[in-house]
């Protein structure tokens, strides 16, 4: 409701996303971060458990919401373009060698 409020101009209070970890779950082993999409790409549903674990940690104040993001970056339209993206655990790389013509301009 804060969100539509502020998008509606109705109220010129900020908008603060406040995010804590909540004591009781550290160092609980469980892993998650922005790549865990790609990581767990044949398993979505681990990814996605993953990230739900993830979110029972964390103490949502202000406007904070649980946020699942995919960020592959800018360059994931050469990936959609070419059909080739590698991911080597924490990055993506676009095969430059493969099409030298479509991301020549990008480096």
């Amino acid at each position: 409701m804060q969100y539509e409020k502020w998008w509606n101009k109705e109220t010129k209070k900020p908008l603060l996303s406040i995010t804590v970890s909540k004591e009781k779950y550290k160092g609980k082993t469980y892993r998650w971060d922005g790549w865990d999409l790609l990581r767990e790409k044949d398993d979505p549903e681990k990814a996605v458990d993953n990230f739900e674990r993830r979110a029972q940690d964390i103490l949502y104040l202000g406007g904070a919401y649980p946020n699942l993001w995919l960020n592959l970056g800018p360059g994931v339209l050469a990936a959609y373009i070419t059909g080739f993206l590698k991911f080597t655990g924490d990055t993506i790389w676009m095969a430059r060698e493969r099409f030298p013509m479509l991301i020549c301009c990008w480096t």
